[in-house]
C-alpha cells in the first residue's frame, strides 16, 4: 500500500481510506511478510459494487502543505551614533542646506522683480523670511539624514516638504517629517514660509511628526513629539524602527512570494483537475462514437451476410465493370474499418485512452 500510494501521490492511510470506501480488498497486515516467508496468504476478489456506488474512483496526489516562512527573531538593537542638533541654518546636511539656499535666492528674485516697473508677467508676491518652526523643522532633518546614512541608510530622495525615500536592506521605504497639524478656526497664517507643504485648513501644534508611510506588519510607524519628548529625544527610536523595518518588509516579501507561489500552485491544480474533465469528456465522446460504429458496423455485416447469401444463389456476374463478388467484397472491407473492435479489446482502449 505504501509503495503504490507514493505513485499516486499520496499516504499509505490515505490510500487505505478510499480502497475502504469504495469497497476495494486490499491486503491485511503483515500480508507481504508471510508471503516473502513463503507461507501461504489469501488474495480477495474483487467485488461487485454495492448500491450507488461508483465503479471509477480517481486519485489525484494530495496538495503540498503550505509553505512556513520562518518567524523572525526580533532585531537586534543596533547602535546609534551621537545625534548633535545643529544650532543655526548654517551647519546642515547639503541637501537641506540647498534648500535654504534656493528660498533665500528665490526671495532676493522676487525683490529685485518687484522693484522695478510693475508688469503683469513678471510680478510674484514676496517671500517671508523662514519661520522659527522652519528653522526647528530643518535643523532636525539634518540632523536625522546625516545619522541615517551612518547606519548605512540610504537617502534615495527627499523634498523641502519632508517627504523623503529611504533604502533599508534593499527595500523602499517612505517616510516624512512635516509639522503636526490640527483643526482650527480661520486661516494659519505666517507660521511658515511654505505654506503650500500644508493643508491650508489646519493650524500648526507646535510639534513635529515623523511617519513611516510604507505599511509594514509590525513596530511602530509615528513619532510625535510632545513637551517631554522632543523629537531630538526621539530620533534614536525612529533610526532603530527604520533598521528593524528592513527585516519586517524582506518577512513581507517572503510571505508575499510564498502566497504567490501557493496561488500558482492551487491554479496548476485547477487547470490539471479542468485539463483531465474535458479529456475524461472527450475520451467519452470517443467511447460513444464507437458505440454508433459498432452499431453500422453489426448492421452492415448482417446486410453483407444475406447478399453473400444472394450471390450464391444468384450466381457472381459483372456490374459496373466489377464483379458481385468483388463489389462484395469491397463493400466487406469498407465495413471493417468501422469495426471498433478491429484491434481486440486493449487496442479499443489503448485508443480511447489516447484521446487528449
Amino acid at each position: 500500500m505504501s509503495r503504490l500510494a507514493e505513485r499516486f501521490g499520496i499516504s499509505g492511510n490515505g490510500l487505505a481510506k478510499l480502497c475502504d470506501r469504495f469497497e476495494v480488498p486490499y491486503p491485511p497486515r503483515g500480508h507481504w511478510a508471510k508471503k516473502q516467508a513463503g507461507k501461504p496468504v489469501s488474495v480477495s476478489p474483487l467485488p461487485r459494487p454495492s448500491g450507488d456506488l461508483p465503479r471509477v474512483a480517481t486519485i489525484r496526489p494530495s496538495p503540498p502543505r503550505p509553505e512556513h516562512v520562518a518567524a523572525l527573531p526580533p532585531p537586534a538593537p543596533v547602535p546609534i551614533p551621537p545625534i548633535s542638533i545643529p544650532a543655526q541654518l548654517d551647519r546642515l546636511d547639503a541637501r537641506v542646506q540647498a534648500w535654504v539656499t534656493n528660498h533665500k535666492r528665490e526671495q532676493a528674485r522676487r525683490e529685485k522683480a518687484n522693484r522695478l516697473p510693475r508688469q503683469s508677467w513678471d510680478w510674484a508676491a514676496l517671500l517671508p523670511d523662514l519661520t522659527e518652526r522652519d528653522s526647528y523643522r530643518l535643523r532636525i532633518t539634518s540632523a536625522f539624514l546625516k545619522a541615517a546614512e551612518q547606519l548605512g541608510i540610504r537617502i534615495e530622495d527627499i523634498k523641502a516638504s519632508g517627504r523623503m525615500t529611504l533604502t533599508v536592506k534593499g527595500h523602499k521605504l517612505d517616510c516624512i517629517l512635516t509639522e503636526k497639524m490640527r483643526k482650527g478656526f480661520g486661516k494659519a497664517d505666517g507660521w511658515t514660509a511654505w505654506p503650500d507643504h500644508h493643508n491650508s485648513a489646519l493650524h500648526p501644534t507646535g510639534r513635529l511628526r515623523f511617519t513611516i508611510r510604507t505599511w509594514i506588519t509590525s513596530g511602530e510607524t509615528e513619532w510625535v513629539e510632545g513637551a517631554d519628548r522632543p523629537m531630538a529625544s526621539l530620533l534614536p527610536d525612529i533610526l532603530q524602527a527604520i533598521v528593524g523595518a528592513g527585516a519586517i518588509l524582506t518577512r513581507q516579501q517572503q510571505e508575499r512570494e510564498a502566497e504567490a507561489r501557493r496561488q500558482e500552485q492551487r491554479r496548476a491544480e485547477q487547470e490539471e483537475r479542468r485539463r483531465q474533465r474535458e479529456q475524461e469528456q472527450r475520451q467519452w465522446a470517443a467511447f460513444r462514437e464507437a458505440t454508433q460504429r459498432w452499431d453500422e458496423h453489426e448492421r452492415l455485416c448482417a446486410f453483407l451476410a444475406e447478399l453473400r447469401a444472394r450471390l450464391t444463389a444468384e450466381g457472381d456476374r459483372e456490374v459496373g465493370e466489377r464483379l458481385l463478388s468483388e463489389w462484395i467484397s469491397w463493400a466487406e472491407h469498407r465495413a471493417a474499418e468501422l469495426d471498433p473492435l478491429a484491434h481486440q479489446l486493449d487496442g479499443f482502449f489503448q485508443a480511447i485512452s489516447r484521446v487528449s
